[in-house]
């Protein structure tokens, strides 16, 4: 185990507790009542409606530490054994525990199901801040990574928006735990926002909910908008609303990005020291349970289904769909030169790309200077594809009810947790770089499909 990695890891675990502890003394609270209250809230003093003693944790740390021992209690991880220590821990009378993770717990402790029925409602924050354990458990096996996090999540979360949030979450903190960098983060969030705009987060939200697209939006903003642990949280924390777990959440990826030496002794020496002991052994022992765990005994998952529209005989497209296989997809492909498009069932795809990025660079006519992608407005752009499909940048694809143009690292770590990093050294080229020297023939067609309702969310209780 390297030093840093160790460091970064720890960084985490304890960033997120000491932001959990922070953020609770202000929860429930708007921006104005903290300012009012405290001024600017920056001290670990404990309170809060909970009637904390300063540096006490909540239940999102509390689960943090159920799902690392419930990993640890053996070789093999087991659903069950996590929703059994859940239900102690719920036994337990903790502190506090969220709407929709008693209703999981209690379910399972009724019927022993280890995951709930998918439900509008189930879109809290609360599977996803209990997810780091499984992230240092698995951070060189992208597929359990991806796999035990869903099962966890599902325990008492089983929502789209959850799971997309659960799994791009963990995968950005393993990115700041191999030492990859805030802009390796920030790529992922980018790619996040674009196939899910509901994640955008461009502006903080007020007193952010427990819906997890509110306390997504705050964290990933406040990360992207300081430049050291500290503000990271004290910036998040004042904005109020769930702060124990935008809080606890910033923490975690500030805690990896910037090390323990990031972390404010003042702070760090509130936390109760069998809290952080056991902290400390749980990173220790989760990192090294990789390597020893037997992953070969790992239910099948489910596999991911993606429609891929491709142009037959393009190799690029081929090594693509060899990766996305090779990755445990399930592929319908489709000839993106025949199938009907409309404005209306193109437009999608390109999310909120800049036009110019919606062609393909390889297209005889863009190569040739007839077209020109920056010139084009979107209608313009839509009406030229619809004319020339080779116009548009390919693949296109769908999956998990996301949908995107061309082929990028980003999007396949968003979908299956695997890095292009094996592609790369097999094929030796960008996987969203034509190879074709021969320009592609010239092909004109428009046709019509009909448009595909988006989907819908609520706000939830954690």
């Amino acid at each position: 185990m390297g030093y840093d990695l160790r460091e970064r890891a720890l960084g985490a675990y304890l960033g997120l507790a000491i932001g959990d502890a922070l953020g609770a003394t202000v929860e429930f609270m708007s921006p104005t009542e903290i300012r009012e209250e405290y001024g600017v809230h920056r001290h670990m003093i404990g309170g809060g409606w909970l009637h904390l003693q300063p540096g006490q944790v909540t239940d999102d740390t509390q689960m943090c530490l159920v799902l690392g021992r419930s990993i640890l209690a053996d070789e093999q991880w087991s659903i069950t054994r996590f929703g059994e220590g859940m239900v102690h821990w719920l036994r337990g009378h903790p502190v506090d525990v969220g709407n929709t993770c008693r209703r999981g717990i209690r379910r399972f402790m009724l019927n022993g199901t280890t995951a709930a029925e998918p439900a509008e409602w189930d879109a809290g924050n609360g599977a996803c801040v209990r997810n780091l354990p499984v992230v240092l458990a698995t951070l060189n096996t992208p597929v359990a990574f991806r796999q035990i996090s869903v099962e966890q999540a599902h325990l008492t979360h089983h929502h789209r928006l959850s799971d997309i949030a659960t799994l791009t979450l963990g995968e950005m903190l393993r990115c700041a735990l191999r030492g990859d960098g805030i802009a390796a983060v920030r790529r992922l969030a980018d790619t996040l926002v674009a196939r899910y705009p509901e994640f955008d987060f461009r502006e903080i939200p007020q007193a952010p909910t427990p819906y997890i697209v509110d306390t997504v939006r705050a964290v990933l903003h406040t990360l992207f908008h300081t430049d050291n642990y500290k503000d990271c949280l004290i910036t998040v924390v004042n904005q109020g609303g769930d702060a124990d777990t935008t809080g606890a959440l910033a923490g975690m990826l500030a805690g990896a990005l910037y090390g323990t030496y990031g972390l404010p002794g003042a702070w760090l020496q509130r936390l109760d020291p069998a809290l952080q002991k056991e902290i400390a052994a749980q990173v220790d022992q989760l990192l090294a349970w990789d390597e020893r765990a037997d992953h070969a005994q790992l239910p099948a998952s489910i596999p991911l289904r993606v429609l891929f529209y491709e142009k037959p005989g393009c190799a690029n497209n081929a090594r693509q769909k060899a990766l996305l296989t090779a990755a445990g997809c399930v592929l319908e492909v489709h000839d993106l030169l025949k199938t009907a498009w409309t404005a209306a069932t193109l437009r999608p795809y390109f999310a909120d790309r800049p036009v110019a990025e919606w062609f393909n660079p390889a297209s005889p006519r863009v190569k040739s200077g007839e077209i020109v992608p920056e010139a084009f407005t979107e209608a313009g752009a839509l009406a030229a594809m619809l004319s020339d499909p080779l116009l548009i940048r390919r693949p296109l694809m769908e999956a998990a009810g996301a949908k995107s143009a061309g082929f990028s690292e980003d999007q396949l770590r968003l979908w299956t947790s695997i890095s292009l990093d094996v592609y790369a050294e097999n094929a030796g080229v960008d996987a969203d770089h034509c190879r074709r020297f021969v320009p592609c023939p010239s092909v004109r067609q428009a046709h019509r499909l009909s448009k595909t309702p988006a989907a819908s969310s609520h706000p939830n209780a954690s």
